[in-house]
């Protein structure tokens, strides 16, 4: 049995990979073992995680039940930075998908990202609330915002 924090490492190197059923369970694994270790950084990365692969599945049900978990995770003190950067960051593309307004939580994400020790995952962090604001100034029309956003 893997810990918690491998099987997330294991789930973002399948999501990387191409492997999307993979990383899905993996993500899943990643979250119930997060939360029967009591460790909400991992249960919340991985739930962000399956939120990105539902988001792009087109599964909105399962991926609002994830949100849903997420943000009862959230509210502890101790989930890490670059988790919660992550999981503010999915929640976003999901309301701009929906046509709210998620601009000051994508900000909110992307300066969590920039404030850790430059990773990898810091970076993709970074790297997607770009794109995600990016995506959300395209849907309003806003396309100088939109190519400002990507630069």
């Amino acid at each position: 049995m893997f810990d918690p924090a491998s099987l997330l490492d294991r789930a973002r190197r399948k999501e990387i990979e191409g492997d999307e059923a993979g990383a899905e369970a993996d993500f899943a694994r990643s979250a119930e073992a997060g939360h029967a270790a009591a460790d909400p950084s991992i249960e919340v990365a991985a739930l962000a995680g399956l939120v990105r692969i539902g988001t792009a599945a087109g599964r909105y049900k399962s991926v609002g039940a994830h949100i849903d978990a997420m943000g009862d995770r959230l509210a502890s003190a101790s989930v890490a930075p670059i988790a919660r950067a992550e999981a503010l960051a999915e929640a976003s593309l999901v309301a701009i998908e929906r046509g709210n307004d998620a601009t000051a939580r994508l900000e909110e994400a992307i300066a969590l990202a920039a404030a850790e020790v430059p990773t990898d995952q810091s970076h993709r962090t970074q790297i997607r609330g770009l794109i995600y604001l990016a995506h959300a100034a395209r849907l309003r029309g806003d396309y100088a915002a939109a190519r400002d956003a990507a630069d």
